[in-house]
């Protein structure tokens, strides 16, 4: 094995709350996994990332729970911080190399105007996890990189990022953040509104998944006026999966505050 190899390429990596991707460069993104940890509830073996939410699948059987912390269920590490959530950096780090003992260079995004002291548990976060070097840029800097916008230009640009429970809106000017905000709502209010909508129209139980493949299915305009999307559901009652047809324009009525919430923000 090279130096280079055992060492460990240098990474991008977007830790979510809800979904951690690692970029590498040269070859894309080579990780976008759920940030989310099980144990069985036997064994006390745990599993991260895509295998935690698989065997956490009613339908897998294997007997999975979230894992728990001492404030309660901790499903998603990285929202409730502490040694779980370097654990799961390394096994994503681990899973990216094929070598548990790999020493990457780190590049890791921060929220905007984020105070010392979380500019420094992300970074010993890192650490933990066997970085080898760490740093830190702001989340909107981050995501205009990735979106090949010119970033030095004095010239405004406004970033919209839509996360599961958040959005975070931003303006860029010459390489730096002028102004910030946050909205507490995101892509799973938009779910729920769905969800809500079916329930009470249909009278069926429609999951966070089947709730967001229907808004994809939608797409990004309610226009033309006449089409429908379908959405498969429990009935609570037969206890079997029921389809529903729903008009375009009506699914987009139930999630327009949510929207206008985010609009309003920016």
């Amino acid at each position: 094995m090279s130096p280079l190899a055992f060492l460990g390429r240098d990474l991008a990596i977007d830790l979510g709350t809800a979904t951690t991707q690692i970029y590498a460069p040269g070859l894309g993104v080579v990780l976008n996994e759920p940030s989310m940890a099980a144990a069985c509830a036997a064994t006390g073996r745990t599993l991260f990332g895509a295998d935690a939410y698989a065997a956490c699948s009613p339908s897998s059987g294997a007997g999975m729970r979230a894992v728990r912390h001492d404030d309660g269920i901790a499903r998603w590490p990285v929202r409730e911080g502490g040694e779980l959530a370097g654990r799961l950096v390394k096994h994503f780090l681990s899973k990216v190399h094929g070598h548990p003992y790999a020493r990457p260079r780190l590049v890791m995004a921060l929220p905007d105007g984020a105070p010392p002291i979380l500019s420094s548990a992300v970074r010993d976060l890192a650490y933990e996890a066997d970085a080898r070097r760490v740093y830190l840029v702001e989340h909107a800097v981050a995501v205009a990189l990735g979106a090949g916008l010119p970033v030095t230009e004095p010239a405004g640009r406004m970033i919209v990022d839509i996360g599961p429970h958040l959005t975070r809106i931003a303006i860029l000017a010459c390489g730096a953040v002028v102004a910030a905000g946050t909205v507490h709502a995101g892509g799973d209010a938009v779910n729920a509104a769905i969800a809500t909508l079916v329930a009470r129209e249909h009278g069926l139980l429609v999951g966070e998944a089947e709730a967001e493949a229907a808004k994809l299915r939608a797409g990004p305009s309610w226009k033309p006026l006449d089409r429908h999307v379908i959405v498969r559901g429990l009935d609570p009652e037969s206890r079997r999966e029921r389809v529903a047809w729903l008009p375009v324009q009506q699914l987009y009525e139930v999630t327009r505050a949510p929207a206008d919430a985010i609009a309003r923000a920016a």
